[in-house]
């Protein structure tokens, strides 16, 4: 049976590691005078993605669930 709130958790954690992504690859091409903001907003979105990791950790040792989910094709 698939868990509706690891499924929740799981979703937040992709759009984080994507929003890092993104994040680290922007440094790559923001101009120099934008960098510092650019590296702080990188460093959140780092924070949130560590954050969103552990939110799925956690649930699933107080919940139990599996890493696995099922997903429909």
């Amino acid at each position: 049976m698939e868990c509706e709130e690891l499924l929740r958790l799981m979703n937040h954690y992709h759009a984080s590691v994507r929003a890092y992504g993104k994040s680290v690859a922007r440094l790559l091409d923001v101009p120099e005078v934008e960098f510092d903001q650019a590296y702080n907003l990188t460093e959140q979105t780092l924070r949130a993605y560590k954050a969103s990791r552990m939110a799925i950790d956690n649930h699933r040792k107080q919940h139990g669930c599996s890493a696995r989910l099922v997903t429909s094709a």
